[in-house]
């Protein structure tokens, strides 16, 4: 919970959107258990400005990579919905207008 950027997106964007001093945010997830008697688990956290930095430093890494045309497989549930997984990218050289996004090492 410490680590989500979703919190820290929400939190950052409060300040600048004026809704709250960014300092004073208090943030929660909401969690309810699949359990044989479901709980609702209540987390608080909050976010600071060093974590406004590794967001902006993320992001920063995230556009250059995208901008320099840097796209990698990253395996997930999510595979078989995915454009990339049409065009064989498991070990095979695939284009996209003409540019390579992977490329084997075999």
């Amino acid at each position: 919970m410490e680590a989500s950027l979703q919190l820290s997106v929400y939190s950052y964007a409060t300040g600048l959107l004026g809704y709250a001093d960014p300092d004073e945010v208090r943030l929660r997830f909401d969690v309810l258990t699949k359990t044989k008697q479901p709980e609702l688990l209540r987390y608080w956290t909050t976010r600071d400005r060093a974590a406004n930095v590794q967001l902006f430093r993320l992001a920063a890494e995230v556009l250059s990579a995208i901008e320099a045309g840097v796209f990698h497989p990253n395996p997930g549930w999510q595979c078989k919905d995915c454009q990339f997984w049409a065009w064989g990218w498991r070990g095979r050289s695939m284009e996209l207008s003409g540019a390579p996004l992977l490329q084997s090492t075999r």
